[in-house]
């Protein structure tokens, strides 16, 4: 599959500041499952020219913004072509042995809450049986709440106990309960195309109590996956598009025609600046195999990756100090041609 993805960071320099400097992880990279076409990041229109590979294998730009800019514009484009591996990426990362994904972080610290659900694991499973077992069970005992992507995660035993977060939490609770199980995990950061199923979705709503969806219309605010779906009656194109900044309804409209099977879904949402995420597991014989405890299913070609690490802080798409976010927009579409 062939994805264009644009990805439009806007920031305010502090004005107390003498200078803004940002860490950007926008760059995907060529590997199994995905294969790089195009790319190109740019701020204010001007690209990089200091950048490096973390000891995670991620690419990083550094940037310096001086005191008197009003505002920059962080722009990441591209067309990345992806593949499904049933999820596997395989054991293809010389940067980092997978047992220092068995250590723990302040975010993935095996608290009660995390033990209880690792030790409910049936004795019969083995390694694969068990993560797609776990993957299931923090799926159902964290429930999507629109609002809860707007804060930092949540410490994964804390996202168990509440029962509820975003995609960082349900990753963050993944790879906390797979590693008191010894096996390692890591934290995985990009974009996901959104597909015609909106099951997820509608539960979300159901459980924060809105108002159930009708046939027409239905109000849903949506998680960190960043999405604004359009899906043709015809089916030929699927589009994502996110815009992100203040807390906001996002509404979905459907439209039925009574002459064709086919139905026609817009969805808008308002998302923070972290895109979707997930989790990857080592599997003896296997490699790395990714899962994704918020949506409950294995990647496939909808996902590209962007950055991996322990957990949400080694992947952040742009941090720094001196500056603070004004909005984001992301959008992923399938791309029949180069644009």
């Amino acid at each position: 599959m062939r994805l264009a993805i644009r990805h439009i960071s806007r920031y305010h320099i502090d004005e107390q500041a003498a200078y803004a400097m940002q860490r950007l992880r926008l760059r995907p990279q060529s590997g199994p499952c995905q294969t790089v076409r195009a790319w190109q990041v740019t701020i204010d229109g001007v690209e990089p020219t200091l950048g490096y590979t973390d000891g995670l294998g991620n690419r990083v730009d550094l940037v310096r913004h001086e005191r008197g800019r009003a505002e920059v514009v962080i722009v990441a484009a591209g067309v990345v072509e992806t593949e499904d591996h049933a999820g596997i990426f395989g054991e293809a990362d010389p940067y980092a042995a997978p047992w220092l994904f068995e250590r723990e972080t302040p975010l993935t610290r095996a608290g009660s809450a995390v033990r209880e659900l690792a030790a409910a694991l049936p004795a019969e499973h083995g390694c694969l049986d068990a993560l797609h077992w776990l993957m299931g069970q923090v799926h159902t005992q964290i429930r999507h709440v629109p609002a809860a992507h707007a804060d930092e995660p949540a410490q994964a035993d804390a996202a168990l106990v509440r029962g509820e977060g975003s995609s960082r939490d349900h990753t963050h609770a993944f790879v906390a309960a797979a590693r008191a199980l010894r096996i390692p995990a890591r934290y995985v950061c990009g974009y996901v195309l959104t597909d015609g199923s909106l099951e997820r979705m509608t539960e979300a709503i159901r459980q924060a109590g809105a108002a159930q969806p009708s046939q027409q219309s239905q109000q849903l605010q949506m998680d960190s996956a960043g999405m604004l779906q359009s899906q043709s009656a015809a089916g030929a194109a699927r589009q994502t598009s996110v815009q992100t900044g203040t807390l906001a309804s996002a509404q979905v409209s459907a439209q039925a025609n009574p002459q064709a099977s086919a139905q026609t879904h817009t969805l808008a949402a308002t998302l923070p600046p972290c895109g979707h995420a997930w989790a990857e597991a080592f599997v003896d014989g296997l490699g790395w195999v990714g899962f994704d405890p918020f949506l409950n299913r294995c990647p496939d070609e909808r996902y590209v990756r962007i950055a991996v690490g322990l957990d949400h802080r080694d992947t952040q798409s742009v941090s720094g100090i001196g500056a603070w976010a004004s909005g984001v927009e992301i959008s992923v579409a399938q791309a029949p041609e180069l644009i």
